[in-house]
């Protein structure tokens, strides 16, 4: 019994311990975690995303692959897109494309993707799985 409370005290505090580095990192960094500025202008750019536009990059892009043909993702490995607020989304493609996300697998598979998308192409994006119905 007194084995099994060691444990758990030793599992909670090196789980406390790397929770208190990782919040340490984070409060370290010396760039922003963004690029994105929301000012007005850029609230209205992503605003008038083109939503045909979007539906015709998704395709091509073959979005459908991980995030489903109506951006329901197939599986939790990925996310659904569908009902995602645009200007969500639009961060989450300018995090990727500036490689401002974490970088594990799936990260660099979506900073390579979107390496060539203007912002138009992003916002047009966003737009066009913002208007899908959940």
């Amino acid at each position: 019994m007194i084995k099994n409370i060691t444990l758990i005290l030793f599992g909670t505090m090196f789980s406390f311990i790397s929770f208190a580095d990782t919040l340490h990192k984070l409060a370290t960094q010396t760039e922003p975690s963004s690029n994105i500025a929301w000012t007005n202008k850029q609230l209205r750019f992503v605003d008038n995303g083109n939503i045909e536009n979007g539906a015709r990059l998704s395709k091509r892009l073959m979005c459908a692959s991980c995030h489903g043909a109506s951006g329901k993702a197939y599986t939790r490995n990925w996310p659904s897109l569908a009902g995602q607020r645009a200007k969500y989304t639009y961060k989450m493609l300018k995090d990727y494309q500036d490689g401002k996300r974490a970088q594990t697998r799936s990260a660099t598979m979506m900073s390579y993707l979107v390496a060539e998308l203007t912002e138009q192409d992003m916002a047009d994006l966003a737009q066009f799985y913002a208007s899908i119905k959940l």
